[in-house]
C-alpha cells in the first residue's frame, strides 16, 4: 500500500519544468521521487544523481545544489506527499513494537 501511495504521489505531485537540474542530469521524476521518499521515511540522506552531479563543472555545482533544494521542497510541500508521508509513518509507528 506504502508503495501505491508513493507511486501516485510521484506520478503526479511535481510538475517542474524540462529544464530543471534533475532532468538536466539525466535522472526521471520518478527515480528522484523514490530517492526523496527513500531519504523522507529512512532519515538517511542520498544525493540525488551525486555520481553525475560530482561531473558538473566547478562553478555550477552551488547552483545544482540550489537548484535540488529547490525541487526537493516543492516536491515535499505538495499535500499529497504530506498525507502520504503521514500515512507512510504512521503504518511504520503501529509495526514497530513498544518496549515494555
Amino acid at each position: 500500500m506504502l508503495k501505491t501511495i508513493i507511486a501516485v504521489v510521484a506520478a503526479g505531485v511535481v510538475a517542474l519544468s524540462a529544464n530543471n537540474i534533475i532532468s538536466r542530469l539525466g535522472v526521471s521524476d520518478e527515480d528522484a521521487h523514490k530517492t526523496i521518499d527513500r531519504n523522507m521515511l529512512s532519515g538517511k540522506l542520498d544525493l540525488i544523481a551525486l555520481y553525475k552531479a560530482k561531473q558538473l563543472p566547478q562553478e555550477e555545482r552551488i547552483q545544482a545544489i540550489k537548484e535540488m533544494g529547490d525541487y526537493i521542497k516543492a516536491y515535499v510541500s505538495s499535500p499529497e506527499y504530506k498525507a502520504a508521508y503521514v500515512e507512510a509513518w504512521r503504518r511504520k509507528r503501529l509495526r514497530t513494537p513498544t518496549p515494555n
